[in-house]
């Protein structure tokens, strides 16, 4: 099958192409890097610019796809949250999906050729609600987070309105010693810093089957 993944480069997204790659499967990639990568951690990728913020976007790079994997996203643990960077959290999220969504009403509609989008979201939906156990029905968290992740969210749906069905992952935090938080958390751990292991923590294995 023939793929279109969004944050390719990305921890988790340097992890699917490889998983996607042992399979045989054909990986066109977005990136806003001008010189194109022809491959992402091993694997061999068709590479297309996109700019979300410009609003720049090869179209060829729909061209036959059936699944888009949309995993970019700037990171929310690196830096302070000014108004700069909420913005750029929105725009890597919201926005660049935003943009897909409407090169495909543009180019193809309807008639397209996706089978589904598979999207990246968060707990953060929910926001800090201690222990309580949540559901897919549970009532959604207020501030910038919770806020973003419904935005977020709320614009990979609008891919119904082309008969396109989606998958929205809400995630917590995932480890692997290649990369992510892991490294942050374990400095505090050595050196006896660590947090109540008491409470309910929402935690992924980047390989986890």
């Amino acid at each position: 099958m023939k793929v279109l993944i969004t944050g390719a480069t990305g921890f988790v997204g340097q992890s699917l192409v490889k998983a996607l790659g042992k399979r045989g499967h054909q990986i066109n990639i977005l990136t806003t890097r001008k010189s194109l990568p022809k491959e992402v951690n091993g694997v061999g990728v068709e590479s297309f610019f996109w700019n979300p913020e410009t609003q720049e976007f090869d179209r060829n790079s729909l061209v036959g796809v059936e699944y888009i994997f949309h995993l970019a996203g700037d990171s929310i643990a690196d830096g302070r949250w000014s108004d700069e960077k909420k913005k750029r959290l929105k725009t890597s999220r919201v926005d660049s999906f935003d943009l897909i969504l409407k090169t495909i009403k543009e180019t193809t509609g309807k008639d397209n050729t996706i089978k589904k989008v598979i999207s990246s979201a968060a707990i953060g939906i929910y926001g800090n609600r201690g222990d309580e156990e949540l559901t897919e029905e549970s009532v959604h968290g207020t501030g910038f987070l919770a806020k973003l992740c419904e935005e977020w969210e709320s614009k990979v749906r609008e891919v119904n309105e082309l008969n396109i069905p989606f998958v929205a992952l809400r995630t917590g935090v995932v480890l692997d010693t290649g990369g992510g938080a892991l490294a942050k958390m374990i400095l505090p751990f050595k050196m006896g810093c660590w947090r109540n292991l008491s409470r309910w923590e929402t935690i992924y294995e980047l390989d986890s089957p």
